[in-house]
């Protein structure tokens, strides 16, 4: 059982502006999505492309270039706690409870359910509609993993 050490003060952070949240816009969610599609297609042309070139097996350039892209990703979600594509739109993704950055694992967790929802059609639509018609815009990703995504200043 976790028990409070009732002789620790809690800490209060003292600031003269509040920050309110600004929910990210769908379209720009669906932006920064398209983006990450787009550059995750650029990394497997540029793998084709350079197997093509040193004549070495077709599978296994490409297959590295997917394994850059990913370990490109998850450095920014470690970094910046956004994907490429979140990052140039000035997107993040936070706890929707606390708006403070999530865990590295909750937040690979959450792209890949993100990813596989996009890749079924019918579960990318409800996806999608979900985003679409709540006020928060939160789609079942979030609703699943307790986050939602808000626009930062860059």
């Amino acid at each position: 059982m976790l028990v409070e050490n009732p002789n620790t003060v809690a800490q209060t952070i003292k600031t003269d502006e509040v920050t309110p949240v600004i929910y990210a816009g769908r379209g720009w969610r669906w932006l920064a999505s398209a983006i990450n599609v787009l550059i995750f297609i650029a990394f497997l042309f540029v793998g084709g492309f350079i197997a093509g070139l040193v004549g070495d097996d077709i599978t296994v350039i490409p297959l590295l270039a997917v394994v850059v892209y990913f370990g490109l990703q998850i450095w920014t979600m470690k970094t910046y706690q956004q994907t490429l594509g979140k990052k140039w739109l000035g997107l993040k993704v936070v706890s929707y409870t606390t708006f403070r950055p999530i865990s590295l694992g909750r937040y690979i967790a959450r792209e890949v359910v993100e990813g596989i929802g996009g890749q079924l059609v019918a579960l990318g639509l409800f996806d999608a509609i979900c985003a679409f018609i709540r006020k928060d815009r939160r789609s079942v990703a979030d609703l699943m993993f307790s986050t939602i995504v808000i626009s930062v200043p860059k």
